[in-house]
């Protein structure tokens, strides 16, 4: 199978790929806005080069039609015609002619349009039109002409058309369009020019921070510094801080969960070591029965407390789901599973809810198991023949809100009153325990506690002997929790 060659890909850089995207955006803007707008803005500044001067044309023929008197025959009108021709060139048509059709003066053209636009009496009306398929900027004026006359006729109107060749007209919006284009491409050439090195400068101390980073020690993962980060990265290095804290906190478990194994088994095994040797040399088999049987206990000791160690370290640093579990189910299960071992060591073991079956909390029925098992081994240890150990449950209220007490109680020898704060530190036991431990059975179960939002409570046992563990417990909620 083939796989992509991971070398061919390069990260994009965001100090050239966003001024880019940005220049590119406002280059279809800029296109996209003049070919709807720009055009036509072009077409009224070029039409007002052409409109003023036409205007002007058109009026002058007013005035000289009205200072003859409205004599459609006067020399000096035609010449009026002409003169106004030849001041403007070649490329200005002039015409008079009656509303009938009626040429007068200027350009004889039967080609000459209408005008589209309705025409008022004495007002100028300027439009684009063809003329001898030409197209022209075509200006025309209606004014009535008073004739002399004895007979009753209806009023003539007479009409005045200037054309205007629209080439230079054109030439010059299309100028126009192109200096607008290229002040467009100008503004979004600064603009992508302003913004890389706003880019580049507000992504230094991104660079200072990989150059921190490049001169660290390889163990070194405290947080990094994100008060000069701009403000779209904070999130990210915080982010990559909490995830720096997890690792560091792996880490810590890692070593410390090495350096306690090392510790915990060096002296069993040495222990161990001295009895296999002992019982070598030993030639009576029943101090050598008797070696052995020391043996088995100090082996059941190592493997339990490995167990436990490993236990610790699972609580510590795996994930689970909390969902809503039969509490009730759980405690009943673990106090039938311990019946047995409680009565073989003369102790009488029993189980009492307050409330029936259901009770849900929201934990993890394995590690709420293994931290009952915890208890009820401390508890049978501790415990005197002929005593007594209960397991508990029932529903209260927390600061929380509803929450689960699953309680051991036994009475036994107890803890000095001034030593109950400490139970629960990892390797710390007692001053009046006997036989041999870990002490890191409290400290599993304060670990599994606190992975679920819960408290550990140590209290006196039954009748003021013994001692009582309480794990507070939150109910159950419909949503379940990652830990």
């Amino acid at each position: 199978m083939n796989t992509p060659d991971t070398r061919a890909i390069q990260p994009r850089s965001m100090a050239t790929w966003l001024p880019g995207v940005m220049v590119a955006g406002l280059l279809v803007a800029a296109c996209a806005a003049d070919a709807l707008w720009g055009w036509r803005h072009a077409m009224r500044l070029a039409n007002t080069t052409v409109d003023g001067p036409m205007r002007s044309v058109i009026q002058a023929i007013d005035v000289s039609l009205s200072a003859h008197g409205n004599d459609l025959t006067a020399p000096a009108m035609q010449q009026t015609l002409d003169s106004l021709q030849n001041a403007a060139g070649h490329r200005l048509h002039i015409r008079v002619a009656r509303d009938d059709g009626q040429h007068l003066f200027g350009a004889a053209s039967s080609f000459w349009p209408r005008s589209n636009a309705p025409l008022t009496d004495g007002v100028v009306t300027l439009q684009d039109a063809q003329l001898s398929a030409q197209s022209v900027r075509l200006g025309s004026l209606v004014r009535p002409l008073g004739l002399i006359s004895v007979h009753p006729s209806p009023p003539v109107q007479v009409l005045i058309q200037v054309a205007v060749d629209a080439t230079e007209r054109d030439a010059l919006a299309k100028q126009l369009l192109a200096e607008g284009l290229l002040r467009d491409l100008g503004l979004a050439l600064l603009a992508g020019l302003l913004s890389w090195g706003a880019l580049k400068w507000l992504l230094r101390p991104l660079a200072r921070l990989n150059a921190t980073l490049a001169m660290r020690p390889r163990d070194d993962l405290s947080p990094l510094p994100t008060q000069s980060l701009p403000g779209e990265v904070q999130p990210l290095m915080e982010g990559v801080n909490h995830h720096m804290a997890r690792v560091q906190h792996l880490i810590d478990t890692q070593r410390r969960f090495m350096d306690d194994t090392a510790h915990q088994l060096r002296a069993p095994l040495t222990t161990l070591q001295t009895q296999v040797s002992c019982a070598l040399r030993e030639p009576d088999p029943t101090l050598l029965r008797k070696a052995l049987d020391a043996i088995h206990c100090q082996l059941d000791d190592a493997v339990r407390q490995t167990q436990q160690m490993l236990t610790l370290a699972r609580t510590d640093d795996a994930d689970f789901v909390l969902l809503p579990t039969d509490i009730h189910a759980v405690a009943a299960a673990c106090a039938r599973d311990w019946w047995r071992t409680a009565r073989a060591h003369g102790v009488m073991l029993s189980f009492e809810a307050e409330h029936a079956p259901p009770m849900l909390a929201r934990g993890h029925a394995g590690l709420i198991k293994e931290a009952l098992a915890n208890l009820l081994h401390n508890a049978v240890r501790h415990a005197s023949a002929g005593g007594h150990i209960s397991v508990g449950l029932k529903f209260g209220d927390g600061s929380g809100g509803s929450v689960v007490y699953l309680s051991v109680t036994d009475d036994g020898t107890g803890i000095p009153d001034g030593e109950l704060p400490r139970l629960g530190e990892r390797y710390y036991r007692a001053s009046n325990s006997q036989g041999s431990g870990s002490g890191l059975g409290l400290s599993i179960v304060r670990a599994i506690v606190e992975r679920h939002d819960g408290q550990l409570h140590f209290g006196v046992g039954h009748e003021g002997r013994g001692l009582a563990v309480t794990l507070q417990l939150p109910a159950a909620q419909s949503t379940p929790l990652i830990r």
